[in-house]
């Protein structure tokens, strides 16, 4: 994931924030809202690595057509695409429906 906010502090001690988790409340009958808990990592010249917690962003998917930029997870820059948040619920729903068939067939009795 690109580093975002990323500054060398002194020397060679690197430092940015990242979304070290997200949770999705996808309560029925109410537009999803999507909470990322967001931390700092510090990562020293000795390669030891500190990450504390910094804050969190809570967005609620109202208008299910709003877009927002794709940026490449790897350098951070723009991919140059636009993805509505109607496209990213159906992304992480398609994703929860695989895993669960996936889940439920390894559990069937074989004959």
């Amino acid at each position: 994931m690109a580093n975002y906010k990323e500054t060398q502090v002194s020397g060679q001690i690197t430092k940015w924030n990242r979304a070290g988790e997200f949770h999705i409340n996808n309560a029925f009958g109410l537009p999803p809202i999507v909470t990322f808990s967001e931390e700092t990592v510090t990562k020293l010249e000795s390669g030891e690595t500190y990450i504390q917690r910094c804050g969190q962003i809570i967005k609620q998917f109202q208008n299910m057509n709003d877009s927002i930029q794709v940026i490449d997870m790897q350098n951070g820059l723009p991919k140059g695409q636009q993805i509505t948040l109607k496209e990213i619920y159906d992304i992480v729903a398609s994703l929860y429906l695989d895993l669960a068939v996936k889940r439920d067939l390894s559990q069937e009795p074989k004959p």
